[in-house]
């Protein structure tokens, strides 16, 4: 074969490679970045035709010289495991979240209304309370966040903020556990453990705002604010995931159940990652920070800040790539 036949039968693919790593280093996604190995490959076997064919020196240079950027390209994107937490937290998290947003607005929905509702109930008639978490731990609430309550008392200084920090991670990550691993039960556990969870802290909240007597229940609100962003939306982030997981069990499609489990086990592997990370970053909030003697103002300020950045954080980080990468 000819050289000039040679190139016309290969000019295409040439462009084509050249053009995705130009897009790649304007920091945009190639139109198709599934086709990159296989170009990568077709050219890298063009340059070896072209030089055991002697085609030219400059024909090898200009190969060569589009596959070393494409390498650098392609490659880059497989860096350690630091590099692979960092793009994952950056974009590919909160993209998970916005694929699931149904299941995600459908799980808040399942948590806020059971609190709300019993968190009135409760409220208006302690019995509420007492019925669905027991009296004693109503007393321990009481102790906690009642009128002349001091959180901080008796806590015994950092050693103590340890050991709460480590029953939160055991207590929170639990239960997010539970919320997903329930889910794969036709849908029926994750909601069963998710609305319980609901049910518990608003019969806590309501009895908080009846020991006050329609005061602002400041030590209650104080304490909650600054870790409730993370944990609850982690929560409602592991029942999501726990939902898909069911509904593949319930319409599993033309797959076996195995099947359909394995795929979506995967999709919703980041959502619970995750969670649990979240969870784990709330722990440390509520262990160190919660229970401090910071101004009640600047804990309130915390909170709002937390709810705010990760509102952004899920609504818009990772959109500069397509959702497809």
């Amino acid at each position: 074969m000819k050289r000039h036949r040679f190139e016309e039968i290969n000019r295409a693919d040439w462009g084509e490679l050249e053009q995705a790593v130009n897009e790649m280093e304007r920091g945009k996604l190639p139109r198709d970045p599934h086709r990159l190995p296989r170009l990568f490959r077709k050219v890298c076997g063009d340059l070896s035709l072209a030089q055991h064919r002697m085609y030219g020196l400059d024909l090898a240079e200009k190969l060569n010289h589009i596959l070393i950027r494409a390498y650098g390209k392609i490659y880059a994107h497989v860096g350690g495991g630091l590099s692979l937490a960092l793009r994952w937290a950056a974009g590919g998290f909160p993209r998970a979240v916005r694929r699931e947003a149904k299941l995600f607005w459908l799980s808040a929905a399942l948590y806020v209304v059971p609190l709300v509702g019993i968190a009135i109930l409760a409220a208006h008639d302690p019995e509420w309370a007492e019925q669905f978490v027991g009296a004693d731990s109503l007393i321990g609430v009481e102790s906690s966040f009642g009128p002349d309550s001091d959180l901080d008392e008796g806590r015994g200084g950092d050693d103590a903020d340890f050991l709460m920090f480590a029953f939160y991670i055991w207590n929170n990550i639990g239960w997010d556990f539970r919320i997903f691993g329930g889910g794969a039960l036709f849908c029926v556990g994750g909601v069963y453990f998710l609305v319980q969870n609901a049910i518990g802290h608003g019969a806590v909240a309501g009895y908080v705002h009846h020991l006050h007597g329609g005061d602002w229940p400041e030590p209650f609100y104080a304490f909650v604010s600054g870790h409730s962003a993370p944990e609850l939306t982690a929560m409602i982030i592991a029942a999501a995931a726990g939902l898909r997981l069911g509904l593949a069990v319930l319409n599993p499609g033309r797959l076996t159940r195995g099947k359909a489990l394995a795929k979506h086990g995967k999709s919703v592997l980041p959502l619970i990652c995750g969670a649990a990370v979240m969870t784990f970053c709330a722990a440390i909030i509520e262990g160190f920070w919660s229970a401090s003697k910071a101004p009640v103002n600047t804990k309130y300020a915390v909170g709002i800040a937390f709810w705010l950045l990760l509102a952004a954080y899920l609504l818009f980080a990772g959109r500069r790539s397509a959702d497809e990468a």
